[in-house]
C-alpha cells in the first residue's frame, strides 16, 4: 500500500477496491490485514520477535489474504455469470411477450403473471415496491 497518498491512508473504502461495487466491510477487512502486517513489523523493530518469526507471520498473513481474494474472485465470477443469465432470460421473455402482443387480433387479450414479481414478495412478506 502506498503511504504517500493521505486520502488512501485515511479512507479505508479507497484501498484495494474499484469504484464499482464498493464494499466498505471488505475494505475494512483489507485494512485489518495491513494493520496486522504493520504490527508484525513493529514487533520486529522492537526486538520482540526475530527476523525469521517476522517473515513467517507476514507470509502467513499474506497467504490468508490471497485465499480471501481468490474466494472473492470466484464469488464475483459466479455473480457476473448469473447476471448474464438474467439478462438473456429477460431478453427472451420480452421478445416472446412483444411477439405475442403483436399477433393479437381485434378483441383478444393476453394475461401475463410474473411469478417473481407477484408471489415472491407475498411469500417473504415484502412489499412489491421493494
Amino acid at each position: 500500500m502506498e503511504s504517500g497518498n493521505t486520502i488512501t491512508i485515511a479512507c479505508a473504502a479507497s484501498k484495494r477496491t474499484s469504484l464499482h461495487g464498493l464494499d466498505n466491510i471488505a475494505a475494512e477487512g483489507s485494512e485489518g490485514y495491513d494493520n496486522l502486517i504493520n504490527l508484525v513489523e513493529d514487533l520486529h523493530s522492537m526486538n520482540v520477535i526475530n527476523s525469521e518469526e517476522s517473515k513467517e507471520l507476514t507470509n502467513s498473513i499474506i497467504s490468508k489474504l490471497k485465499e480471501e481474494f481468490n474466494k472473492d474472485l470466484d464469488d464475483s465470477i459466479i455473480k457476473i455469470e448469473n447476471w448474464g443469465a438474467h439478462i438473456v432470460r429477460t431478453i427472451n421473455q420480452d421478445s416472446w411477450r412483444l411477439e405475442r402482443l403483436g399477433s393479437l387480433l381485434q378483441g383478444q387479450g393476453i394475461i401475463i403473471m410474473d411469478w417473481a414479481m407477484k408471489f415472491l414478495p407475498q411469500r417473504f412478506r415484502e412489499k412489491q415496491t421493494d
